[in-house]
């Protein structure tokens, strides 16, 4: 979401509101793969994920004058994806990844929602770093030993032990208050 700084979180729901196409754009951009690992939650088949996540994305564009934040937007949209995916395996008999009991509970449900919601500040906070420090992060992700960074960036090992502390450090910082608020919002 980098339009304009986020286009303050206040502002983009308003210029989406007026129509600008731009900031729904960023909105979209932002959110999409977001809605599109909850939606994989529920249904294998990545082109039915596909169909829901912007069917959601057009309802939400209809009726975006009804919301009064990004938060009641994004709630809206999580809600809808996981009422059309329900609906479309039993409509059709999809395959899921869960079993259809466990995906009617509503602690699958708000667990689904923090867990994305984790990655995706992780994520952007992964973003905001160097680049040097962006791929020793990733890689260690990836479940690499620092050995085996220090070979693939050609770099010495305390190389990559300097990086991945700086960076640890960068992101503890960047996430501390995001990850309380996000816990406290879905817990409460």
């Amino acid at each position: 979401m980098d339009l304009d700084l986020e286009l303050t979180k206040e502002h983009l729901l308003d210029n989406i509101k007026k129509g600008n196409l731009k900031a729904f754009k960023c909105f979209y951009d932002d959110f999409y793969s977001a809605l599109f690992t909850f939606t994989h939650k529920f249904l294998s088949e990545k082109s039915d994920c596909e169909d829901i996540v912007q069917e959601a994305f057009v309802c939400f564009w209809d009726k975006r004058k009804d919301f009064y934040s990004i938060s009641s937007a994004k709630s809206y949209l999580y809600k809808f994806v996981k009422s059309r995916s329900l609906n479309h395996i039993r409509d059709t008999g999809a395959k899921t990844i869960v079993d259809i009991n466990t995906l009617n509970e509503q602690l699958f449900f708000s667990e689904s929602i923090i867990e994305i919601e984790t990655y995706q500040l992780l994520y952007k906070s992964i973003k905001k770093l160097s680049p040097l420090e962006q791929e020793v992060i990733e890689l260690s992700i990836d479940g690499k030993k620092n050995q085996q960074i220090a070979e693939t960036l050609n770099v010495s090992i305390n190389t990559i032990k300097t990086v991945k502390k700086r960076s640890y450090n960068k992101l503890r910082v960047e996430l501390k208050d995001k990850l309380k608020f996000l816990y406290f919002f879905f817990i409460i």
